[in-house]
């Protein structure tokens, strides 16, 4: 008996002290997780490819084969794509980490850097093919096993020319070496001087552009048939010829061309009939349907509709000529000047000031009429075309008489047109109209939805008829829990029905079926979504389906309450049938174009969300990646969802994260990280990866700490005073379960949520320290901010959105004091971290140094960390990440964990000594 107890008790030391040597998340495991960034899937459904990137160093491609079980891996290949015959995939190729690293380590310029090479695996032989220096590659879309790719070729430095090339338009685009190539035949037919080319949808022909640019600026266009490998081209010009299309059949190919040698060219849109021979000159300056001065744009995107039927092409005014310049630059005047009533400040016209510059109008060529309709004009700037291009109608949108509004007004009003393309004329079908729009693809009618009154309605092109289809509906259409002191937008539109007599819509929960002519009775087709609290949303799988089909469809489902998803069928007798409902968050769900496969990713807190194959009925699963094996050997975190009542009664919902080697006997300190709701993210999966702007919750669990994420809900004109409310009860909620630590209680949040924090320090003294990045400090000076990044008046964010005071400082000055946080720094005790990078174009980093001043000015403790030429949030491959997470884990561990102050808490850190020393030691 005795040896029994003493090998059990050998047995329990043995397995704890094995759990316990599982290591804490750290700075060194943020380089060996991994992501997947791409997913490509044949089109046949035996294949899938899937990028494999770690945060820092080389990553690899995996090639995974369905029917074989087999993985391949190819070193250092990203962003892959098979050919449409299924029978090889393309791929590029990153040159080695460490080399690049070294490079620029010795100031190699970045266009000096290796480049991304090409490679292509035939799938059934296991053979790779590799071509360095690649400059762009391209694929048909349809049928065809040829491939093209643009690279540098350069001779050895022995045969090199040591006169320099002569360039005679110095404006002309850069040229490269150009292989057509098939790798089923290993043919392959090689051009130099190309500067443009581009496949036939089916891949039948490709079309390609040589330019001879040194005594003179000379242009052939060329088509290569991949058939019959025959070359084809046009007589040889004096001018540049660029922007080739080519139609989906490979019959016609259009490019624009110039004969003018200097930058500003005006450009002439040719056709090549390829039967005939010959390109015909088909829009140029001379149009009588431009308006005046107008002319073919190189800026505008041109395609052929997928019925061949159309060219679809931008026109814009004929370029100025530019003058000589006659001043110096110390006698140039530079003037912004701010008018009151323009249509957009200033600043939004100047960072849209190049796109303005290159902005076209949409114009269309009627292939078989050979006639020529401007589409697009000076109010109708972006007209859409539908069903492929194949609509005869287009839709547009007027913003101009509401643009003013902008400033303080995104509720996005705007007049509504239908366009014929045919003719050109327009109709006004939407006055002041607010909220979605959808043009049906045989364009007879328009279904839209109307903020104004949260009601979905059809119009009729040909009766001029509008009906309210859901005016016989109690449920909402509108987003019920938006709490923004705006008109909420629709829940969604889910699609047309084949026949175009109905759509689906959503509302909260259900998916609806609505006549357009209104006869019959909207029908709730999914039946139970709200009284389960069950959300059922359309999956979409071919993008190129333009209806729902009328058989069996596939639906996402959400359970609002356990915050379980899954997927069901929509059977022809309107029954549900579910296929996998679980406690995983399932995304990045693909169809192989000629397979049943399904290809999705599933994830949850502790399971990475990675790649699983099964059919349609998801009858079974087979996983095929396994990214992060590591993460067995780390003290990792669990999610759980956390429930408690408000003062006012009632219940509200957040997320409690602890570690996983969690023990309910010890007590535990806690960062409570807020933003507006988190609860519906129960399954979300985070990585650890070092900051951008927020804690990590999975590093901070494996740290030791409990992580609470409340949700909040506002009331207008008290966005601080909901904050306090929900936090502060949500976390004293928490603090009754005896593991919590309450008096060792964070708070960290970034942007709204760095606001938030902000205001609480203000208020209460429960917290004992917090971290607030890119707050907002003084919602008077910030209502009159701009947000850099867009050039936007922030006055918006104040009066309809998300800063939720719901008016002006004029009208409610007292909103504006209440709900400002250095209006009441003197409450502040809680030592407090400020994070604001100086290019921060969303929240003026000023309104951090505001706050940093007045509680520098009250002897109180704060720190600011401006991280130099950062955004609003940390750029993806920042090395400030590395440095901004020591930190947050440094100050929380000297006030809740009691640890000794780092050099930075306790001395800051000279400029002086800006760049050498960091401060992360202890004294």
């Amino acid at each position: 008996m005795k040896h029994r107890i003493f090998t059990l008790l050998v047995l329990i030391i043995y397995f704890s002290s094995g759990y316990a040597q599982k290591k804490t998340l750290d700075d060194a495991a943020y380089d060996i997780w991994k992501t997947i960034p791409a997913i490509a899937v044949s089109d046949d459904g035996t294949y899938i490819s899937y990028e494999a990137k770690p945060y820092r160093g080389d990553g690899n491609l995996n090639v995974y084969s369905i029917k074989k079980s087999e993985n391949h891996t190819l070193s250092r290949g990203y962003s892959p794509e098979f050919s449409p015959t299924s029978e090889y995939l393309v791929y590029k190729i990153k040159t080695q980490f460490d080399t690049i690293r070294s490079l620029k380590l010795k100031k190699t310029k970045a266009d000096d850097l290796p480049k991304d090479s090409l490679g292509i695996l035939i799938l059934d032989k296991n053979k790779t093919i590799k071509i360095s220096k690649l400059n762009t590659y391209k694929l048909p879309k349809e049928k065809s096993a040829w491939i093209a790719y643009t690279y540098t070729f350069s001779l050895p430095d022995s045969l090199k020319s040591k006169k320099k090339e002569k360039t005679f338009d110095k404006s002309a685009p850069k040229t490269y070496h150009l292989d057509i190539f098939n790798p089923l035949k290993d043919k392959k037919f090689t051009f130099s001087n190309v500067s443009d080319y581009e496949f036939s949808r089916n891949g039948k022909r490709i079309s390609f552009v040589k330019l001879q640019n040194d005594t003179l600026l000379r242009s052939t266009v060329f088509t290569f048939d991949t058939e019959s490998e025959t070359l084809d081209s046009l007589p040889s010009v004096s001018g540049l010829a660029d922007k080739l299309t080519c139609d989906n059949l490979g019959n016609r190919f259009s490019f624009i061309f110039s004969e003018d040698t200097v930058e500003r060219k005006v450009y002439a849109l040719y056709l090549w009939e390829y039967s005939t021979n010959s390109a015909k000159k088909i829009a140029d300056s001379t149009n009588t349907e431009f308006p005046k001065n107008w002319t073919v744009s190189p800026n505008g995107a041109m395609y052929f509709s997928r019925d061949d039927t159309k060219l679809f092409f931008g026109t814009a005014q004929k370029p100025e000529i530019i003058q000589k310049d006659t001043l110096t630059d110390d006698e140039k005047i530079k003037l912004d000047l701010w008018h009151w009533n323009d249509d957009y400040i200033q600043s939004e016209q100047l960072v849209n000031l190049d796109k303005e510059k290159k902005r076209s109008y949409l114009a269309v060529y009627h292939c078989n009429k050979q006639k020529i309709v401007q589409l697009g004009t000076l109010l109708l700037k972006d007209p859409k075309t539908v069903n492929k291009g194949n609509g005869k109608l287009l839709l547009a949108t007027n913003e101009q008489p509401y643009a003013k509004l902008r400033t303080w007004d995104v509720t996005g009003y705007r007049d509504v047109y239908v366009i014929d393309s045919e003719s050109g004329d327009s109709e006004k079908i939407l006055t002041n109209f607010a909220g979605s729009v959808y043009l049906s693809p045989n364009c007879k009618s328009v279904l839209y939805y109307q903020k104004l009154d949260s009601a979905w309605y059809s119009y009729y092109v040909e009766t001029k008829q509008h009906k309210n289809l859901t005016k016989s509906i109690k449920v909402s259409f509108a987003e019920e829990l938006y709490d923004n002191p705006e008109l909420p937008a629709a829940y969604g539109f889910g699609g047309w029905l084949a026949d175009e007599k109905s759509v689906w819509v959503y509302d909260r929960y259900d998916i609806w079926k609505l006549d357009l002519e209104g006869k019959t009775a909207p029908e709730n087709i999914t039946k139970n979504g709200r009284s389960a609290f069950v959300q059922y949303r359309y999956l979409k799988l071919n993008t190129e389906e333009e209806y729902i089909k009328s058989d069996v469809n596939l639906l996402k489902i959400f359970d609002t309450k356990s915050k379980n998803a899954g997927f069901v069928q929509l059977l022809p007798d309107k029954k549900i049938k579910t296929l996998i409902f679980d406690n995983f968050q399932y995304s990045s769900v693909l169809n192989a174009k000629n397979s049943e496969n399904l290809v999705f990713r599933k994830e949850n807190t502790e399971n990475y969300g990675d790649i699983f194959v099964s059919d349609t009925k998801f009858s079974e699963q087979t996983k095929i990646s396994n990214l992060n094996p590591q993460q067995a050997d780390y003290n990792w975190t669990s999610a759980e969802l956390f429930k408690w009542k408000l003062p006012d009664g009632s219940e509200e919902e957040g997320l409690l994260y602890k570690p996983e080697n969690f023990d309910p006997t010890k007590k535990y300190p806690m960062i409570v990280y807020f933003y507006e709701t988190h609860s519906d993210e129960l399954n979300s999966h985070w990585i650890p990866s070092p900051s951008r702007s927020v804690i990590n919750p999975t590093v901070f669990a494996s740290n030791g700490y409990l992580i609470f994420m409340p949700n909040i809900r506002y009331t207008t004109g008290e966005p601080g005073e909901s904050a306090l409310k929900y936090v502060l009860s949500g976390t004293k909620a928490v603090c009754k379960y005896s593991f919590v630590d309450s008096t060792k209680i964070g708070i960290q949040g970034q942007s709204w949520g760095g606001y938030q924090v902000a205001y609480l320090v203000t208020q209460t003294n429960f917290f004992k320290a917090a971290a607030a990045g890119a707050p907002v400090s003084n919602m008077f000076s910030a209502y009159g901010g701009i947000r850099w990044e867009s050039g936007m008046s922030r006055a918006f964010q104040y009066e309809k959105t998300q800063s939720r005071i719901g008016a002006t400082p004029w009208d409610a000055p007292e909103l504006y004091i209440k709900n400002s946080p250095v209006f009441n720094a003197p409450n502040i005790k809680t030592p407090l971290l400020l994070v604001h990078n100086d290019k921060d174009g969303a929240v003026p980093w000023e309104q951090s140094i505001e706050l940093y001043i007045a509680l520098r000015r009250l002897e109180k403790p704060v720190w600011l960390l401006n991280y130099n030429g950062e955004p609003h949030n940390l750029k993806a491959e920042s090395a400030a990440r590395k440095d901004l997470s020591m930190r947050l884990m440094q100050f929380f561990d000297t006030y809740l964990k009691d640890k000794p102050a780092p050099v930075w808490i306790q001395d800051g850190i000279p400029a002086i000594k800006k760049g050498k020393s960091y401060g992360f030691e202890i004294k």
